[in-house]
C-alpha cells in the first residue's frame, strides 16, 4: 500500500516514471493531518491490527504520531542533490 499526502497527478507521474504503477494494491491519498484516523482506515482495509503495520515515512510529525500509537515506523531521509 502507498499512503501519501502528495497530489494524485504527481504520484501517478512518479509511478509511471519508475514503471511501478502496478506495485501497489491500494493507494490512499490523505493530508495526514489526522494520522490515527488514517491508520484505522488502513487497518480496516487490511483487516489487521496496529502492531501488524510497518511504515516508511519522511515527515517528522507523522513519524512522531505513529510512534505515539506504538506503530513501527522506519524514518526515511533524503539527501539533496548538489
Amino acid at each position: 500500500m502507498l499512503w501519501t499526502s502528495s497530489e494524485k497527478n504527481r504520484v501517478q507521474a512518479i509511478l509511471d516514471y519508475y514503471k511501478i504503477c502496478n506495485s501497489f494494491k491500494i493507494i490512499l491519498f490523505s493530508d495526514k493531518l489526522i494520522v490515527k484516523q488514517d491508520i484505522e482506515k488502513i487497518c480496516e482495509l487490511f483487516e489487521c491490527d496496529y502492531e501488524e503495520l510497518v511504515f516508511y515515512e519522511d515527515n517528522d510529525r507523522v513519524i512522531e504520531e505513529l510512534q505515539q500509537l506504538s506503530i513501527e515506523v522506519i524514518p526515511v531521509r533524503f539527501q539533496e542533490c548538489l
